[in-house]
């Protein structure tokens, strides 16, 4: 049986039993039948899906929309036109409600996009006072919708002026970004800003509350600047789509190459520091990240790994890697404490100056060589 058809008689059966007689209890409704329902994209089911996502968000409600996301965005059905009508009016309540959940400003986009747009970019919603504004920027971002400067400019004065943008990153990221992709002069001027004081050093010890939250205030300028300053040079993918193997690598221009050795690294670093980078994680671009790490001008990131490299002696792998392959790299108990002294001051560093950030930008100083990366949705 067809797979888009057995969806249609599950939906069927389902919607009996969501809206039959009243013999059939409401308690009898099953969190699967309702996520068919969404699957199906059965319009006549639009009251009961919409009911889920209003006053059940936080369990099925959530469910509902990313079912239908999927089936739009994954297996790239057309939603009917009925269903799309009658759907609307919930997701657009459910963006101005707003909360901690992802709102449905997304599933808006996918549905219409130029009645997304008119509807996310204005004022009711395109607010610095809106509840959910972080989702309505995320949403307008991902799916590259215009929007206009008037609008967004005097959201963004008010979120750069925050003195803790903890709680409103995702927000600046997202709207710093959509004006660097039109190169708004304000936005140069803001990443600009950004890096006048040049990657963000260690917080001193015994700082006072104020000097933590100035700290911290840089630490995040810096990350959207980087960020943005992509878009503002014409790069539309990201950085960590370098990544390749060494037989990819050879045929890479030379900009591409530091960035595909240090986003190696940084993947096995995340993964479990640098006992698995030199084990599990190692890979044949071992030896390039230190003159990676010098091209690019992560002074503080070359220090670490000379340290772990050298922690190694004569068996250094980034001296001549195809001899000291991770099969012959077995730590003694000393150097995996000194491994784990250097993935402290990592993971200390990784949170003021993050490597993604320089690799940022190091890559819009050579954005002829990165147009062509792919996006992470």
């Amino acid at each position: 049986m067809h797979a888009s058809f057995r969806v249609l008689v599950v939906a069927f059966i389902c919607s009996l039993l969501l809206m039959g007689g009243s013999s059939l209890s409401r308690g009898a409704e099953t969190r699967d039948a309702l996520l068919a329902l969404a699957d199906a994209m059965d319009a006549n089911a639009v009251d009961r899906l919409g009911e889920a996502i209003l006053k059940e968000r936080k369990e099925s409600g959530s469910d509902v929309i990313a079912r239908v996301r999927n089936q739009i965005s994954y297996y790239h059905r057309q939603p009917p036109a009925d269903f799309a009508q009658r759907l609307w009016p919930h997701l657009e309540a459910d963006v101005l409600r707003g909360d901690d959940i992802p709102s449905s400003a997304e599933l808006l986009c996918l549905l219409d996009r130029r009645k997304a747009q008119d509807f996310l970019c204005s004022d009711k919603v395109l607010s610095f006072k809106a509840p959910g504004l972080s989702h309505v920027l995320e949403a307008l971002d991902k799916y590259e919708l215009e929007v206009p400067s008037e609008r967004l400019l005097p959201v963004m004065e008010k979120l750069m002026a925050l003195p803790d943008p903890l709680n409103q990153f995702a927000a600046l990221r997202c709207g710093l970004r959509r004006l660097a992709a039109v190169k708004h002069p304000r936005a140069k001027e803001w990443i600009d800003a950004a890096f006048a004081a040049g990657p963000p050093g260690p917080l001193a010890k015994g700082s006072v509350a104020a000097e933590k939250l100035k700290h911290r205030r840089q630490v995040f300028h810096f990350a959207i600047a980087a960020h943005a300053l992509l878009r503002y040079e014409g790069i539309t993918g990201d950085v960590v789509n370098c990544i390749c193997d060494r037989e990819e690598f050879e045929k890479l221009p030379e900009p591409r190459k530091h960035v595909a050795a240090a986003i190696d690294y940084k993947i096995s670093m995340d993964e479990g520091g640098l006992n698995y980078l030199y084990s599990e994680g190692a890979t044949g671009l071992l030896d390039q990240v230190e003159p990676a790490f010098r091209a690019v001008g992560a002074r503080e990131h070359l220090e670490i790994v000379e340290a772990a490299n050298a922690t190694w002696g004569e068996r250094n792998p980034a001296k001549d890697f195809a001899k000291f392959t991770r099969e012959k790299l077995e730590p003694t108990k000393e150097q995996r404490a000194r491994f784990k002294e250097l993935d402290e001051r990592e993971s200390e560093l990784e949170e003021r100056t993050p490597l993604i950030s320089l690799l940022e930008i190091y890559a819009a100083k050579h954005a002829e060589d990165f147009k062509d990366l792919g996006r992470i949705k």
